[in-house]
């Protein structure tokens, strides 16, 4: 013979079933989805932090090019990560300089081009143009344009286009530095600094003479443009 039947089993099988949906609903935010009463408190979302943003930087994918450019389509700084030829690049150059100049300022900053995603960022009167795969990230690439601008604002000091110019081999040093083979290889600023802080003091060791470029062009900071033309003018804190 059986034993007696217990409350549960004799109870129905709807009613036993929700009370189910209750209890788990007092933690898990009610059975409507709205909050339950012993449920945690919610939460409100934060930006990414800097370990998940590396994160995200270091599993970007490879880079094709990059190029820097000025309002005028002057190119100031070019980094190429697949084999072309010269008459390639130069054509890539000039297609990509006038497709970028001539789209207005609040049109996206992505587009498609050839087989291609084209990602760009102005800052100031400078340009930052990266070609990247179709089936990368778009908004990964943005933000190691906005790194290496960091990077190089961190090293001159409110970086102009004339501390490019003038110190070009420097602006390449950092990018070798925060990308390797249009890959990100180091995604610590402060490593990067750090990296850049040694090779000068090996500079300044073997050249003693040789001033470096904060102290050369840190004080050039204003351009204007007139007629097209620029113009420089040099403030000197003397």
């Amino acid at each position: 013979m059986r034993g007696p039947v217990s409350d549960a089993a004799a109870a129905p099988w709807h009613l036993w079933f929700g009370n189910r949906l209750k209890f788990c609903g007092a933690f898990a935010g009610g059975v409507g989805g709205d909050q339950g009463p012993l449920a945690p408190p919610a939460r409100r979302r934060l930006p990414l932090s800097a370990p998940l943003l590396a994160c995200h930087l270091a599993r970007a994918r490879s880079m094709q090019f990059m190029l820097l450019f000025s309002r005028q389509g002057k190119l100031r700084l070019q980094k190429w990560y697949v084999p072309l030829s010269d008459k390639e690049k130069k054509k890539i150059t000039r297609e990509l300089v006038q497709t970028v100049l001539a789209r207005k300022p609040k049109m996206c900053s992505f587009l498609e081009w050839r087989d291609l995603k084209i990602v760009y960022k102005r800052y100031a009167s400078l340009y930052f143009c990266c070609a990247i795969e179709d089936q990368d990230n778009e908004l990964i690439t943005l933000e190691i344009i906005h790194r290496y601008v960091e990077l190089l604002d961190k090293y001159f000091g409110s970086v102009c286009e004339l501390d490019i110019i003038f110190n070009f081999e420097k602006a390449y040093f950092i990018l070798d530095e925060f990308l390797l083979g249009g890959e990100v290889q180091e995604t610590s600023k402060k490593n990067v600094l750090k990296a850049i802080e040694q090779a000068d003091l090996l500079q300044e060791s073997l050249f003693p003479n040789l001033k470096l470029p904060n102290a050369t062009y840190s004080e050039t900071r204003d351009l204007q443009y007139v007629n097209g033309e620029e113009v420089t003018k040099k403030i000197k804190n003397l």
